[in-house]
């Protein structure tokens, strides 16, 4: 379950490393440079290009240049960066190239490298109105945020007290309510403002329910209501919501310790903090805890996102197991038809469609006209809903999370400086490409470009949309992940397909 906020910075420990000296003597001579780089991302016809060619050893300054073999149409090499850039022109089949090095003492090296460019993917195809659709937007978020939001896609959803239909007065419509493909439940902010007070959840003691759910930069905290929720012309009536905040001398006033700074790494409880009015969890499962039956109180240190409490009073709060009907439900498995999945589809961005784009969240797959998954390639998930991202040589634990607001994955990439060392700033726009891989079968290629954010944010002030905006993976996480946040979904129609434990159907993505 991930959930990286606009600009909400994530401190990395620096480390750095001192040489010892000593020894008299002359220093040996410089070794012949080497060629480091040992493959070049794969490039699509019409959208720009950028790799850079590393070398080791010899004597900088170097200079590169292609000896044998010729770039794509429309790519050129800069002698002195080793920068491939330009637009390609056409389709290219692992195109042979032998690229140089040659350093300040005229030494070479050299090595055997392949470039494939390939072919536009098809036109794609975003929803319009229906009942099973609500629109989104990816614009600058809503009125209380101390910094202007990027990438993050928003939707309104109707909360009910239940038994209420809108328009009633017992019915708000919340809009700017994040839609997250990598958590599970629906999440009210009580600052929204939100002014409906729900029926309580009630614990098997008959106390009232709250939760801490944790979230990759932080938790929130609060109490869990009932209502019916109403998205479009879908419904879901009677389910658990979770309020986070609430003002002092209620359910929520009083943050448990363990879900408090620094216990995480930020407290997520007011609608600032947070960078959204709510989120709308679409993730691969049906309960943000245990789809499979009770939500036991975790262990101490344990990285169980969900933990329930139930709650004699606002100042007695303790950790308590919840029932698979007293969880906060996966809202759109409540809907009556069209509740096995969801589609992210987002248009591709450049320039001033950057600013403000709209898309559609469509309910279903494969239960209305417009939501066949046609010819996307279905990647299933593991227990964890995980699929693999095979990297740079490495397999990691890989996800699609609309929200993340960038590509979250582990790279020698420079970062930038504070106060954006969340985010990758590399010197010249940089194309990286991963394999995605399901359970089982399945597998994808997944090309994306890394551009410098510090560039990114101070030359388009309005722009809300950034597709090669990337950062680090934090360091206290172990084993790293890959994440592909919604930098990703831009231009791509993204699946998640939820688990069903009735058949033991495995969660999937697919693109």
């Amino acid at each position: 379950m991930q959930k990286f906020l606009a600009l909400v910075l994530i401190p990395l420990m620096l480390l750095s490393g001192c040489g010892g000296g000593g020894g008299g003597g002359s220093a040996p001579p410089p070794s012949t440079p080497t060629v480091a780089t040992t493959s070049l991302a794969e490039g699509v016809v019409n959208q720009p290009y950028g790799a850079t060619l590393a070398a080791t050893g010899g004597t900088a300054p170097y200079t590169w240049s292609v000896s044998s073999g010729t770039l794509p149409g429309g790519l050129t090499l800069n002698a002195t960066s080793g920068y491939i850039s330009g637009t390609p022109s056409a389709a290219a089949s692992a195109t042979p190239l032998t690229v140089t090095v040659t350093d300040s003492a005229s030494k070479t090296g050299t090595a055997n490298l392949a470039l494939t460019i390939i072919a536009a993917p098809p036109a794609q195809t975003i929803a319009g109105v229906g009942p099973n659709v609500v629109p989104l937007v990816v614009d600058s978020g809503p009125a209380g945020l101390t910094l202007t939001a990027v990438n993050i896609a928003y939707l309104t959803v109707t909360v009910c007290i239940p038994g209420n239909v809108p328009p009633s007065a017992n019915c708000q419509n919340i809009d700017h309510v994040e839609v997250d493909t990598g958590s599970n439940g629906l999440r009210i902010l009580a600052d929204a403002p939100f002014n409906l007070t729900l029926p309580s959840a009630k614990d098997s003691n008959n106390n009232p329910l709250a939760e801490c759910l944790k979230f990759a930069d932080g938790a929130s905290w609060g109490p869990i209501g009932t209502a019916d929720v109403y998205i479009s012309g879908e419904k879901a009536l009677g389910i658990s919501v979770h309020v986070i905040g609430g003002a002092s001398g209620t359910i929520g006033g009083t943050v448990p310790s363990g879900c408090d700074t620094p216990a995480v790494l930020k407290t997520e409880n007011t609608v600032a903090d947070f960078g959204a009015n709510g989120i709308l969890g679409v993730g691969p499962f049906i309960n943000d805890c245990n789809s499979g039956g009770t939500c036991t109180a975790p262990p101490m240190g344990s990285p169980q996102s969900a933990t329930y409490y139930g709650c004699p009073s606002v100042s007695n709060c303790a950790t308590t197991d919840a029932t698979l009907a007293q969880q906060v439900p996966n809202t759109v498995v409540h809907f009556a038809t069209d509740n096995n999945g969801v589609i992210v589809e987002l248009p591709p961005v450049s320039g001033a469609t950057q600013v403000n784009p709209a898309g559609a969240l469509v309910f279903g797959i494969g239960t209305q006209a417009n939501n066949a998954l046609g010819s996307a390639t279905k990647l299933p998930g593991d227990a964890n809903g995980n699929i693999t991202a095979v990297f740079a040589g490495s397999n990691y634990g890989a996800f699609l999370d609309s929200g993340s607001n960038a590509n979250f994955f582990p790279s020698s990439l420079t970062v930038c400086p504070s106060p954006n060392d969340g985010f990758y700033c590399p010197s010249a726009l940089t194309s990286e490409s991963a394999k995605l891989q399901g359970t089982g079968t399945g597998s994808e290629s997944a090309d994306f470009n890394v551009d410098n954010a510090n560039t990114l944010f101070s030359t388009n002030p309005t722009y809300t949309a950034f597709p090669d905006l990337a950062g680090p993976i934090p360091a206290k996480v172990n084993p790293p992940f890959f994440d592909l946040g919604l930098s990703f979904f831009f231009g791509r129609n993204v699946f998640t397909g939820f688990e069903n434990p009735g058949t033991n159907a495995a969660p999937y993505y697919a693109y």
